[in-house]
């Protein structure tokens, strides 16, 4: 069962990890200014957002009504 007290990182994003690999990974891609690295991180954060999109359905499945009430208070990412 999900409780509000006990969800850490999950308050404030539904996908924390993939939100914390992402900022470093196109930050150091864009200090390095290497338009080939941006390119991979964009193709990348493309397959982890299907991947995200894959979890959520599951997580539908599985938790029904409550997931989708969770979905409803915390953004996908840190904002979106």
């Amino acid at each position: 069962m999900l409780r509000e007290g006990k969800l850490g990182l999950y308050r404030i994003s539904r996908n924390p990890q993939m939100a914390g690999m992402f900022v470093p990974i196109i930050g150091a891609s864009l200090a390095i200014g290497s338009w080939i690295a941006l390119g991979v991180v964009l193709v990348w954060a493309v397959f982890l957002h299907s991947r995200g999109l894959a979890e959520e359905k599951t997580c539908l499945a599985k938790y029904g009504e409550l997931y989708r009430q969770f979905m409803g208070r915390i953004p996908r990412y840190l904002i979106v």
